[in-house]
């Protein structure tokens, strides 16, 4: 699987430049992705199957473990062959269990970084959902930092996607010894979606146009967003296809 992770790695360097590298704007006191050494929690609002391929491109020589659904991990064994081998923790629809936190633990223990994605489904407004707890749980179990990442999405081959990433946060600077795990996970989460959702507010006050005839619509919607959006559904339904029951 090491060999396979890197031979996707590789062969994905010229893509990844193209179109899936997000232009960064770094919020805090690390000014490049190469200054997050340590191991750590990527908590990052969930836009579209390609989100974990936008991390890859932004953290290329780290190594980068996903929580995925166990829906998305059973679509195809192709998808799953990939999946594995690239490092996916299997996190199950019907319980979310403590298995995969547990899992994701192990991985931080090894020095690798860890991606979760809080809102638990791929956002389908312009607004971000509610954050489920599994990032606080990880990071309170494990003692790693948690990076929050704000991205939107906008992948293209003539337009990049913008991300907006910030200062590690620490359980310890936002909880107290005498909170439960409960109370401390609760606290965490609101912590790690108020910063997401300000970078979320930045990038809708000074990236988006309005049009006095039209609702607010995002520079990258044009021609070439479209395009790329629907060529690359003939591999999405090869690759990704949806089970209907």
């Amino acid at each position: 699987m090491f060999l396979v992770r890197w031979f996707i790695k590789i062969t994905s360097i010229i893509p990844g430049i193209l179109v899936f590298a997000p232009k960064r704007y770094f919020l805090g006191n690390v000014k490049t992705t190469l200054g997050y050494r340590k191991p750590a929690i990527i908590a990052l609002n969930h836009t579209s199957f390609l989100d974990y391929i936008e991390v890859l491109a932004m953290f290329f020589f780290r190594r980068v473990d996903v929580l995925v659904s166990e829906s998305m991990y059973n679509w195809s064994p192709v998808t799953r062959f990939l999946l594995k081998a690239m490092g996916v923790i299997k996190v199950s629809d019907v319980t979310g269990n403590m298995t995969s936190t547990l899992e994701a633990i192990e991985k931080i223990k090894k020095g690798h970084l860890i991606l979760i994605f809080p809102e638990g489904k791929i956002e389908t407004t312009k607004e971000m959902y509610e954050y489920k707890q599994g990032a606080a749980l990880i990071a309170l179990e494990s003692g790693a930092p948690i990076v929050p990442i704000y991205h939107d999405g906008n992948v293209g081959l003539f337009t990049r996607a913008k991300a907006f990433i910030g200062s590690e946060i620490y359980a310890g600077d936002h909880c107290l010894e005498s909170d439960s795990l409960t109370e401390a996970a609760a606290k965490l989460t609101k912590v790690i979606y108020d910063k997401t959702k300000s970078f979320h507010d930045c990038y809708y006050r000074y990236f988006y146009t309005k049009d006095e005839k039209k609702p607010k619509r995002g520079k990258h919607v044009n021609f070439k967003y479209l395009f790329v959006k629907y060529t690359a559904i003939p591999m999405i339904k090869l690759l990704i296809r949806p089970r209907i029951i």
